[in-house]
């Protein structure tokens, strides 16, 4: 396993997404995530579409595919961390993140309050957990 397929798989996993899902998403053809599987890696347009679909910055995703080095990015220093280190305010801050961009404006969806999301990230226990439906 190559480690761009170890980078994109674990990124499919977080989201419960199977490769047709990703295709569906980044408007890419599934033949394609095979031949990533098979240990090919993304062009840059591609890499730039999985970027906008994962909600992944476009230089994150050209370095997991070898497409630039972290120093050609500008990248130093980069500690890659799964959910399951993530404190629970981290994991509550970027699932707020993650509702809010996954809301079309206008459209109603689940979310976090702001307040709750920033006691949990302080390390205060909330006195209840709030969701609300936005309109």
């Amino acid at each position: 396993m190559t480690d761009w397929w170890a980078w994109l798989q674990r990124h499919l996993d977080e989201r419960g997404w199977t490769g047709s899902d990703l295709a569906r998403h980044a408007g890419i053809n599934r033949s394609i995530i095979g031949r990533w599987r098979d240990g090919a890696q993304p062009e840059v347009r591609t890499a730039r579409a999985l970027a906008v679909a994962l909600g992944r910055p476009v230089l994150e995703v050209l370095v997991a595919a070898e497409l630039l080095t972290p120093e050609e990015a500008g990248v130093t220093g980069v500690t890659v961390i799964t959910v399951t280190e993530m404190s629970d305010g981290e994991l509550l801050a970027e699932l707020a993140a993650r509702l809010r961009r996954a809301a079309p404006e206008g459209e109603a969806g689940l979310r976090l309050t702001e307040t709750t999301v920033e006691d949990r990230a302080e390390g205060k226990a909330p006195t209840r957990v709030r969701r609300s439906r936005s309109r």
